[in-house]
């Protein structure tokens, strides 16, 4: 009796596999790097006091807590102290004005301009 053979080798299994494999690595990086924009600052670490400075940086943002229209050196709500606790640590790290300006417009995106 003839033995059938399968129309499938088993190098075109193993390389539909590795295609496949591949796909689902390169979907996930895209997705990744889609997604890696924080949209929603840090929990706010409490600290005490901010400088100055940092008021007059927040100031220039607008808070992205979705419930008012105040800037963030205003409003009272966790995402704006957030957002100042972010200025001020960056303040402490000796960054330049706009340095931080940048940082925040980057990493939140809500300048008042």
């Amino acid at each position: 009796m003839k033995r059938k053979t399968s129309r499938f080798s088993l190098e075109g299994v193993i390389l539909v596999g590795l295609l496949a494999t591949f796909l689902v690595v390169m979907m996930a990086g895209w997705f990744q790097a889609s997604t890696s924009r924080i949209t929603t600052p840090p929990e706010p670490d409490e600290l005490t006091a901010v400088s100055p400075i940092t008021m007059d940086i927040a100031q220039q943002f607008d808070c992205s807590c979705g419930t008012c229209s105040d800037n963030a050196a205003e409003c009272q709500c966790s995402t704006a102290k957030a957002t100042r606790n972010f200025i001020e640590k960056q303040v402490r790290q000796g960054k330049s004005e706009q340095e931080i300006i940048h940082d925040v417009q980057s990493l939140f995106g809500y300048d008042r301009g």
